[in-house]
């Protein structure tokens, strides 16, 4: 081996600095290209978590809205075991009503949907 290695440098110099040179660099685009892997794997993973938390986002809007919902509050109710069989029905507007004039082209909805 010492002589293998003495007859390179002596006899042939240009293989010695051709060995030296791929010695020293080859190992570092190796580890250069595992890392841009490891980086472009980690780019992926973090593209596919922001794509689930804005399906999350999504899906918790549509359930704040459903919460927001009268028929969630009325669905709410009847499990809790509230009745709404003997339920009053008051109309805020009933005394308005009293003193409207019923000519009034802009009350055509109180006279359409009147018991």
């Amino acid at each position: 081996m010492f002589r293998f290695l003495h007859n390179l440098i002596t006899k042939k110099p240009f293989f010695a600095i051709f060995f030296l040179l791929a010695w020293l660099f080859l190992p570092f685009p190796f580890t250069s290209y595992h890392k841009t892997m490891e980086a472009m794997e980690q780019k992926m993973v973090l593209k596919n978590s922001i794509v689930d938390l804005n399906i999350q986002k999504q899906e918790l809007i549509l359930l704040r809205e459903y919460l927001n919902t009268e028929a969630y509050i009325y669905d709410a109710a009847i499990k809790l075991g509230y009745s709404f069989e003997n339920e009053q029905v008051i109309d805020i507007d009933f005394p308005k009503q009293q003193n409207m004039n019923n000519a009034d082209p802009s009350n055509w909805w109180r006279r359409e949907f009147r018991n």
